[in-house]
């Protein structure tokens, strides 16, 4: 029996290991090497702040944008799951929620609301309107409880022939995205996973900077003999983090450091550079600066 047992929950990871495999493939997220890493229907709309409209036709433009940042949640048992997306309540809690996870970012979507989609339900954050189908940002419920967080150049900052990511500002929307998708997990799942997979994806980091430091890091700017512009040389990035359901909201805060010291690793330090410097507060809180 006990043979019989290890057999089942054996086949039973292999088929979940799949079936992730397969949905990454699908959501472009399979191998950060490849060019169009990160691209999908929805990242693809996650175009500059300016465009060029097309003489005003209501169309989806493909922006295939070089820089995005992008978050998505796996349940380990997300092919057997079942969000109903078509419940008010659910439509209620996101429209209604602040966000309030982290203490440095307000909400991410102003004035946005539910729309349906293929996949389950989206909230988008539109740069201009609705009709000029440019993305700043959205978050994807899945009816089978996959969560997906995308967010455009609010992520990085250009300047010259600089690309800039924004290290404290990836990292706080990452905090939220993990309390969100947390309440969304407790109080919409049919089935509770025992384990959900994050995947952080940044799409074009070879040769970019890495900006937005807490007090007491230096920033990337100036060429002269002080200057200090370590670059990453990753095409592209995923950090991954498989977490026990049970764990995430009591250790989010833990999760969240781990996760930014890996993309901090990426730019050649070992600590993360979106805590205070110990010089400055030797508890290295969060970045003390109001995050736009």
């Amino acid at each position: 029996m006990l043979v019989e047992e290890e057999l089942l929950t054996f086949f039973t990871h292999k088929y979940r290991e799949l079936q992730r495999q397969k949905l990454l493939r699908s959501k472009g997220y399979i191998d950060p090497t490849d060019a169009d890493f990160c691209l999908n229907q929805w990242t693809r709309l996650l175009g500059p702040r300016s465009f060029d409209r097309n003489d005003g036709k209501q169309n989806f433009p493909e922006m295939n944008p070089d820089q995005l940042v992008s978050i998505i949640g796996i349940p380990d048992n997300w092919a057997e799951q079942m969000i109903d997306t078509d419940s008010p309540a659910l439509h209620t809690w996101l429209e209604s929620n602040k966000w309030t996870y982290c203490p440095a970012l307000a909400s991410p979507f102003r004035h946005s609301r539910v729309q349906a989609c293929s996949e389950g339900i989206i909230l988008p954050q539109w740069f201009h309107s609705e009709t000029d189908k440019v993305l700043e940002g959205f978050l994807l419920i899945r009816r089978d409880g996959v969560v997906e967080f995308g967010l455009g150049q609010d992520s990085y900052i250009l300047r010259e022939e600089d690309v800039i990511f924004r290290l404290a500002y990836i990292v706080g929307r990452l905090w939220q995205f993990l309390g969100c998708s947390n309440d969304l997990f407790a109080d919409f799942l049919t089935n509770k996973p025992g384990s959900i997979s994050y995947f952080l994806n940044v799409r074009g980091t070879r040769n970019a900077l890495l900006g937005d430091l807490a007090q007491g890091w230096k920033e990337p700017y100036g060429n002269g003999f002080d200057a200090y512009r370590p670059r990453c040389v990753d095409k592209h990035l995923q950090i991954r983090l498989t977490i026990p359901y049970e764990e995430i909201k009591k250790e989010i805060e833990t999760i969240v450091r781990w996760f930014a010291t890996r993309l901090d690793n990426a730019w050649g330090h070992f600590e993360p550079r979106c805590y205070v410097h110990q010089d400055v507060d030797e508890a290295q809180p969060f970045t003390r600066r109001r995050l736009g």
